[in-house]
């Protein structure tokens, strides 16, 4: 008897310690990979223009060279795309290269150069979500999600999967809603062909004074 009651007066003295003991820490801020690249289907709402729900997109992704590359189905509920070739249902691609955003309409074969890194046009350091908060698991479906905030402008929600640290969504509330699949997630370098300036870019040729660009720069 007198082993029982020494296991029940510990069981009691650790039920009425500091129950921070028992409880799991939050899991540590996303780092993206030093390269990859996903595909991604977007949601955007762009005043006058309206909504689409169905923006198909690539996103490439490669620190080391200092690039990335977003193409968009169309870039008419962008508003970087949309304020340069007003409003038109057309592909287009924001490209940045040596601290450089470049906006390109490969169907069109124009290219404007947006603005600089100096102005907040470069590209994201992987380890963007640093002070970011976690905001906690989603288990709504068999896959389990880390849901993170990153404050902005406005809350900037990012979903990654709690196993594989894939991204999963970027949600820039209230507007535009990316979702990856994380199924077509490519790790490692990637081809520098890829973000390659067509002939017609060039960094002399800036994008109209009307558009969003002269705002950022």
């Amino acid at each position: 008897m007198y082993g029982y009651q020494v296991i029940f007066l510990l069981i009691i003295a650790i039920l009425n310690s500091d129950y921070s003991l028992f409880i799991a820490a939050d899991p540590t801020p996303p780092v993206w990979p030093v390269a990859f690249q996903e595909t991604f289907n977007e949601t955007s709402t762009l005043p006058v223009v309206g909504t689409s729900s169905n923006i198909q997109g690539t996103y490439y992704y490669d620190y080391e060279q200092k690039s990335v590359r977003i193409d968009r189905t169309t870039g008419k509920y962008d508003r970087y795309c949309s304020s340069v070739k007003y409003f038109q249902d057309t592909p287009c691609t924001h490209l940045v290269v040596n601290g450089l955003r470049y906006l390109v309409f490969p169907k069109l074969n124009s290219c404007c150069m947006c603005c600089t890194a100096e102005d907040g046009c470069g590209m994201l350091k992987p380890d963007w979500l640093s002070d970011a908060t976690f905001i906690g698991y989603n288990t709504t479906t068999p896959v389990k999600y880390q849901v993170w905030d990153k404050k902005g402008l406005q809350d900037n929600f990012y979903w990654q999967v709690d196993a594989t640290q894939i991204p999963y969504i970027i949600d820039q509330q209230p507007n535009d809603l990316m979702i990856f699949d994380v199924t077509s997630f490519k790790k490692g370098s990637i081809d520098p062909s890829i973000f390659a300036l067509p002939s017609y870019c060039s960094k002399d040729h800036k994008c109209p004074l009307l558009s969003v660009c002269t705002i950022a720069r």
